[in-house]
């Protein structure tokens, strides 16, 4: 029999404790290095619900969430993430996003499945923004996900998207539903940006006259 405290014991213990600190889902919150891991056990537009093996269930608003590191993902999606947020660089982004979903066919997981045709709509809209051509099938990506993905922690995050690009290709009555849907988020963030989004839609098309501001030089 090996002594309690002994090496081989040791870098068994350490091994165990590394196998179930990584084989975790991770809710990656907004403007902090704060970060939840455990088993995400329910998904909603409103709020992601984690259940650690210690603790019980920690429930995170939506809004506060930058992004999810599933358990199950594919190499190819933080690589896609990585590229198109930190980099910028959206080809590559799309092709291993486009990977990552070839890669997660067979997962049953459909909120991972879901995160990854956010990703790959959310590039395309990046694109459609600076290059107008792209904007028809910017929206088609954004509506698919949104159609299928009604109940999905980037619901919200869609819609804003979907309302700026139809803004950008003069679809002015898809930007006036997708800003009335982010409209009911329960979330003063969101509620205003679907308020300037409304205002940009209105001034887009016409229908709003801007207000003329008179300035005064600046002191030099």
């Amino acid at each position: 029999m090996q002594p309690a405290n002994s090496p081989h014991r040791t870098v068994l213990a350490f091994l165990l404790l590394a196998s179930t600190s990584f084989a975790v889902d991770v809710v990656v919150q907004r403007g902090t290095d704060e970060r939840v891991g455990g088993t995400i056990t329910n998904v909603t537009k409103t709020e992601v619900t984690v259940t650690k093996q210690v603790g019980g269930d920690t429930v995170v608003p939506v809004n506060v969430i930058d992004y999810i590191e599933w358990n199950a993902r594919p190499a190819a999606m933080a690589l896609g993430r990585s590229a198109a947020l930190d980099g910028g660089q959206l080809e590559v982004a799309r092709k291993q996003l486009e990977t990552a979903i070839t890669e997660s066919a067979g997962n049953n997981n459909t909120n991972l499945r879901g995160d990854l045709d956010y990703m790959l709509a959310r590039v395309e809209a990046e694109e459609a923004l600076t290059d107008v051509a792209k904007v028809p099938s910017a929206i088609q990506k954004l509506k698919a996900f949104i159609g299928a993905n009604r109940n999905h922690y980037r619901t919200f995050d869609a819609q804003k998207l979907l309302g700026n690009v139809a803004i950008a290709g003069q679809d002015f009555p898809a930007a006036i539903e997708a800003f009335t849907s982010l409209s009911t988020a329960p979330w003063k963030d969101y509620q205003m940006a679907a308020r300037v989004g409304n205002g940009r839609t209105a001034l887009a098309q016409g229908t709003l006259t801007p207000r003329r501001v008179t300035s005064t030089p600046s002191p030099r």
